[in-house]
């Protein structure tokens, strides 16, 4: 009888030790903002100057001959069929 009751104390020991420590290392609760709700318009604006820079670079190429020429053409010239 007397190694049951010091078995099960030594068992609430480590259980409540095991307690504590999850009571102690338990995330804090963030703050928040809060606000009431309201029907509106939602707009956002990103005012900032940007920066790209090329990573990888390829050449493209076709396994054609042949030469390119200057189109001489301008937007919303005439062009006739043949």
């Amino acid at each position: 009888m007397k190694l049951k009751l010091k078995r099960l104390a030594g068992w609430s020991f480590v259980g409540l030790i095991v307690l504590a420590l999850a009571f102690a290392l338990r995330p804090k609760p963030v703050p928040a903002d809060m606000a009431v709700v309201e029907r509106g318009y939602f707009r956002v604006t990103i005012d900032e100057e940007g920066e790209t820079q090329v990573r990888d670079r390829f050449v493209v190429s076709a396994p054609l001959a042949g030469q390119v020429l200057r189109i001489e053409w301008e937007p919303g010239d005439p062009v006739e069929a043949g």
